[in-house]
């Protein structure tokens, strides 16, 4: 019994013994409930649930295999500038199970750098007690990041130094008034009567991060 769609396949050998061997593989983790029956055909087994042998049903836990670095999921891609980032992230194994949490370790991911083209911030790892973990970190620069993680010493994946860094794209806080600027020849030269003439504002954000995605509104006055 699995709550998940169930990817298992079981095998049973009769030996010359009177012993049976009976071989299941499951890629999918959670626990099983097996019944087994000794029965003297198909038809048999069905009829006859009173033939259990001692001891059904037979309770299994099939746990994740190690963790594949490559399989770790990311959730979260974007960011503002001065707030906290969290990156919900999740280790897996070769088959898309959440990676084992082992209680005398830790989580599998013990910590990360996140790194742009200008800056490195050395991030804080939440330990979800689940296999998952949060990532937390606070930029103020607006750039991508990328997400480098370190692992455990003794749950390492073996293809730690092959993964896909998770990037993560910060964008800039709010217009900070404080921070526009003006700028032209214009501003500080004097007009002609009937000559246009033009000057740029610059918008940034209080960390003095540009803003590109538009939608700010500028009104010109005169005294």
């Amino acid at each position: 019994d699995n709550t998940q769609q169930a990817r298992i396949s079981v095998v049973a050998r009769q030996h010359t013994d009177g012993t049976f061997t009976i071989r299941y593989n499951s890629s999918t983790a959670g626990t099983y409930a097996f019944n087994i029956q000794m029965c003297l055909d198909q038809s048999g087994c069905q009829a006859m649930p009173s033939n259990l042998i001692a001891g059904m049903p037979l309770n299994v836990d099939v746990v994740a295999a190690p963790a594949l670095a490559d399989g770790t999921v990311f959730s979260g891609d974007s960011c503002v500038a001065g707030l906290l980032c969290s990156i919900l992230t999740t280790p897996r194994d070769t088959f898309g199970n959440t990676a084992v949490y082992n209680p005398g370790l830790g989580a599998a991911i013990v910590g990360f750098v996140a790194v742009s083209s200008s800056t490195s911030i050395a991030g804080t790892v939440v330990d979800n007690e689940d296999g998952t973990v949060n990532l937390h970190f606070r930029p103020t620069v607006a750039s991508t990041y990328s997400i480098q993680l370190t692992w455990h010493e003794q749950q390492t994946p073996t293809d730690a130094q092959e993964i896909a860094y998770h990037a993560v794209t910060v964008l800039p806080f709010i217009t900070s008034t404080r921070n526009c600027i003006a700028i032209g020849d214009s501003i500080a030269s004097l007009a002609t009567a009937g000559v246009a003439v033009e000057f740029t504002i610059v918008a940034k954000d209080r960390f003095d991060n540009l803003i590109q995605q538009g939608g700010d509104v500028f009104s010109l006055e005169h005294p």
